[in-house]
């Protein structure tokens, strides 16, 4: 056995000499024997280092490259390995021992930390078509203590401010901060006071307040310019305030009908406190037709709300572009309970409902069979 795998060996050792070596997928296929070089190449390095850079660092490398083939070298095109790298070139025609220039934009903008990006360059080479041009290095922040997702403000209730305090250290010398600009959702005051240290790296300590001005979710944007750093996007600091306390609807969404029949719906409205009034209940945006009623829960934490809704109700619901009812109680967020129509259609032997979602319906004579229910 051990002598026909010997043999088996040597035979494939002659063909490959013979005949050369196949190249796998995605590498150039040379002669045995014969190094294979692509015939643009790089002079010195194709990966550069640019060591530690600011998010605003835009930088330009060029690359030389040279023709060492012996026909002629066409750049069809550049494609970059992500948003942040872009490439130019000197000519797109590289003729036999000529140079070109090819220069890669970099943008580290979207890039935090380590990075290792660049272009492939894609010419009509037909043995070996790719070169990649790489970027290392490392990205850091202008400021370190920025959060990169919304600060949270929970207020209890309406017109109780919330203040919250943010120290931002400058990663460098020459690097400050201007004035702030502030953009709230309208539903929120947002105050804000700062202190600066500028000792050899300048120190901002940064105090808000925030007072919400009605229940509910609210935001705002802090935008501070960045001076010193003519290519730096402001900073942006960002606010999602919470007041009220939670208020669910159980269950919160329902189908109704376009019958001549009117219809009812219950929904379990739950607060978080201890004890809640059927008296203190509020309903905004009712329509005409649908009439909102609530007594006390099986706990006391609970209300049972009674929706009624008449066939006038009904066709309201159906015009409206926004077929919702926004439940309230003191101190609480409100609950939002929507609704979504059905049509009638004919019962059908075998199905299970003669309801069919509206979504469904078609002009189409062979919509039938395209669903089946």
């Amino acid at each position: 056995m051990k002598s026909i795998l010997q043999a088996i060996w040597v035979i494939t050792a002659a063909l490959a000499v013979a005949g050369g070596v196949s190249a796998r997928a995605g590498e150039a296929c040379c002669p045995a024997g014969v190094p294979c070089y692509p015939a643009l190449q790089v002079v010195g390095t194709n990966s550069v280092s640019l060591g530690a850079l600011y998010s605003c660092d835009i930088t330009n490398v060029p690359f030389r490259v040279v023709n060492k083939g012996t026909n002629s070298v066409v750049i069809e095109r550049l494609k970059p390995t992500c948003s942040c790298a872009t490439g130019t070139f000197s000519t797109n025609q590289i003729v036999p021992g000529a140079e070109a220039t090819l220069t890669v934009r970099f943008d580290p903008n979207t890039i935090t930390g380590a990075f290792d990006r660049g272009i492939w360059v894609v010419t009509d080479d037909a043995e070996t078509p790719y070169l990649k041009l790489m970027l290392t290095g490392t990205v850091k922040p202008l400021f370190s203590g920025l959060s990169e997702k919304p600060i949270s403000i929970v207020a209890k209730e309406a017109g109780v401010p919330v203040t919250n305090r943010i120290t931002l250290v400058a990663a460098g010398a020459g690097i400050l901060l201007g004035s702030p600009a502030i953009v709230t959702n309208g539903a929120l005051r947002m105050d804000v006071m700062i202190a600066t240290n500028t000792a050899e790296t300048a120190t901002y300590a940064i105090t808000t307040v925030a007072t919400p001005l009605e229940l509910g979710r609210q935001t705002a944007e802090i935008k501070l310019p960045v001076i010193g750093r003519a290519t730096a996007d402001p900073l942006v600091i960002r606010f999602s305030v919470v007041s009220g306390l939670e208020l669910s609807a159980i269950p919160n969404r329902f189908t109704f009908s376009l019958d001549n029949e009117p219809q009812t719906f219950r929904v379990i409205l739950r607060g978080k406190t201890a004890e809640m009034d059927p008296a203190a209940f509020t309903c905004s945006q009712t329509p005409e037709g649908v009439t909102v009623t609530a007594v006390q829960g099986r706990r006391n934490s609970d209300l049972l709300v009674r929706i009624e809704v008449s066939p006038k109700g009904a066709e309201a619901l159906y015009l409206s572009k926004d077929a919702s009812l926004r439940l309230g109680y003191p101190g609480h967020r409100p609950a939002t309970v929507t609704f979504a129509n059905t049509t009638e259609t004919e019962e059908k032997p075998g199905s299970r409902s003669g309801r069919m979602p509206s979504i469904f319906k078609s002009t189409d004579p062979d919509s039938k069979k395209k669903f089946r229910f």
